[in-house]
């Protein structure tokens, strides 16, 4: 733009238009000029020198993270020269206090009369701050609640948060409807929002139906607290009300003293968590207040917690898969595996999955796990389908994955990157997935399906793994708990449950997958009673690296015949 009046109207008119939701930038480049107008909120957030900058492209590139700066430049480049017509690419960007988020930058190059690049213009969206507003109940989200602690950490003020989780949704959701249950969502959240026994506190939805509270204690007590938590608890249980019907809500409640350990401000939400599901164990209607004698948690385990979660932006170092094989239940032919997530270093040695896995998986961090959980699955599986064309690799989804809105174009992304076959990709839903919206479930699973993904439910027959999702979502098939088979052979009860599972999933079109089966004498009472598709457990192998499972599938198909 050579006038200079109609330039500066330009900087000022693109400057209002680029005000856009928290954590979704704008950015304009004049080719010819090379002066690129960039949203004023990514300038504060990465530290760029000023919304308007000459040479802003070699600018951003020191900004990207080593790993994918070099697909980076090759993109743009062939962007420029007319390759491709859009730059579409996710990566990690260094923020101003010298973190890496995750961004996902989208481009177009526009052209003048005369077929000449004129402008670059496109969005950078940093997930680290986006959809800082929960739809359903107009609350802040956890990333904005993440967010709140840091400031609080960082001008050194203690802190308690509270954590609240309704017991019984899941029999609301069924007695009522899951509309209604969004309903009651949201009423929840308008009572936090009208309470007035306190002044000064933020208030948060997080994954679920969990909400959190913030109350500073340079102006709240414990005893606060303890009142706050009381007020909602006898109000959601005995003046709740949806639609002129009485509703008991039923809720639990954990609270952590921030200063209760020098810990990330994810470690105190996780411990937030911990102090919830303690109160929930032990049935407690009480509030339960997480201190140093209760936690179980010493500073080795937060220590090891820690690193485990630094690890993911370092390069994913100290992870790895492990693959436990899948067999055709009939046949007794290899039909796929399940990759499963370890971790282990110098220092701590192999952590059992069990110890950090929970924990990550309600860190918004552990979406680029997932996605680096994906990339490394199907390329393994790859190496298989020389002898097993068939070969189908089931990798579990968590829920930071699901709620992400760019998942979907992410797994696409990754799926053509590697030029894998959808249909040789099993996603398995875990159980926290199955607190997402039913509407926004029902929508991934259409989605997986028509992109050519096969589908599970795992853990069928636990927590939230209720016959009625059989009906609702269209899955390929149900892995049945391994608490549902073990001595079934001699237990009648087991019997008749598995009975029903099977004879539902089986009349309803369903795949059943049995886990957790270690004896021959097991395996062949199933194969005998019930009509199962697939096996997986100890019998034929535990969880092996790649190269390890590699030759076992060598041998197994050697001596497969006379197996049994």
């Amino acid at each position: 733009m050579k006038n200079e009046r109609l330039a500066a109207q330009f900087e000022n008119i693109f400057q209002a238009f680029s005000a856009t939701s928290d954590g979704r930038y704008t950015y304009i480049c004049d080719i010819p000029q090379n002066i690129s107008y960039w949203s004023q909120d990514a300038v504060d957030f990465f530290g760029l020198p000023s919304a308007k900058m000459e040479d802003a492209g070699n600018l951003w590139v020191e900004h990207i993270e080593e790993p994918f700066r070099e697909a980076y430049i090759k993109d743009i480049e062939d962007l420029f020269s007319g390759k491709k017509d859009h730059h579409e690419m996710v990566y990690r960007a260094r923020a101003k206090d010298g973190s890496y988020v995750s961004c996902t930058c989208r481009g177009r190059i526009l052209y003048d009369d005369n077929g000449n690049p004129e402008f670059f213009a496109g969005t950078i969206t940093n997930h680290e701050k986006e959809e800082s507003i929960d739809p359903t109940t107009g609350l802040q989200t956890r990333t904005a609640l993440l967010g709140r602690m840091n400031l609080l950490t960082e001008a050194g003020k203690d802190f308690y948060l509270l954590m609240i989780g309704i017991r019984n949704f899941f029999d609301i959701n069924s007695t009522y409807g899951y509309l209604i249950g969004n309903r009651i969502l949201k009423g929840v959240a308008e009572y936090l929002l009208t309470y007035s026994g306190i002044t000064s506190y933020w208030r948060y939805r997080c994954e679920g139906t969990k909400f959190a509270m913030i109350l500073e204690k340079d102006q709240n007590t414990y005893e606060d607290v303890q009142n706050l938590y009381k007020d909602i608890r006898d109000h959601l249980q005995q003046r709740f009300e949806q639609d002129g019907t009485h509703v008991s809500i039923n809720i639990s409640g954990g609270c952590v003293d921030s200063s209760l350990q020098s810990a990330s401000v994810n470690t105190i939400y996780n411990l937030a968590l911990y102090a919830l599901n303690k109160a929930k164990e032990e049935n407690q209607t009480d509030l339960y207040l997480l201190t140093e004698t209760n936690s179980g948690m010493d500073e080795h385990r937060i220590k090891i917690l820690n690193t485990i979660r630094n690890s993911i932006g370092g390069e994913f170092n100290g992870f790895y898969l492990v693959y436990q094989p899948i067999v055709n239940a009939h046949t007794q032919q290899i039909t796929g595996a399940e990759a499963l997530l370890r971790w282990k270093n110098e220092e701590y040695g192999l952590v059992p999955p069990n110890a950090f896995i929970p924990w990550l998986e309600k860190d918004p961090i552990f979406y680029e796990l997932g996605n680096w959980i994906l990339r490394q699955s199907m390329t393994d599986a790859k190496k298989i389908f020389a002898t097993h064309p068939d070969f189908i690799m089931n990798v579990n989804l968590a829920y930071p994955q699901l709620q992400r809105s760019d998942f979907k174009a992410d797994l696409n992304r990754i799926v053509r990157e590697l030029d894998y076959p959808p249909n040789n990709l099993k996603l398995e839903l875990t159980e926290r997935c199955k607190l997402l919206n039913m509407n926004m479930l029902l929508e991934l699973m259409i989605f997986f399906n028509t992109s050519g993904f096969q589908t599970a439910l795992d853990d069928f027959g636990t927590g939230y793994s209720a016959l009625n999702l059989l009906t609702d979502l269209p899955i390929t098939q149900i892995k049945i708990d391994r608490s549902y088979i073990m001595n079934v052979e001699k237990d009648p009860a087991k019997q008749s449950l598995l009975k029903a599972i099977v004879g539902c999933a089986s009349e309803l079109g369903k795949g059943v997958c049995v886990e957790g089966v270690e004896t021959a004498e097991m395996r062949n009472f199933l194969l005998e009673h019930y009509p199962i598709t697939n096996i997986q457990g100890y019998y034929y192998s535990k969880p092996l690296p790649f190269d390890e499972l590699m030759e076992w599938m060598a041998d197994y198909d050697r001596n497969l015949p006379g197996r049994g």
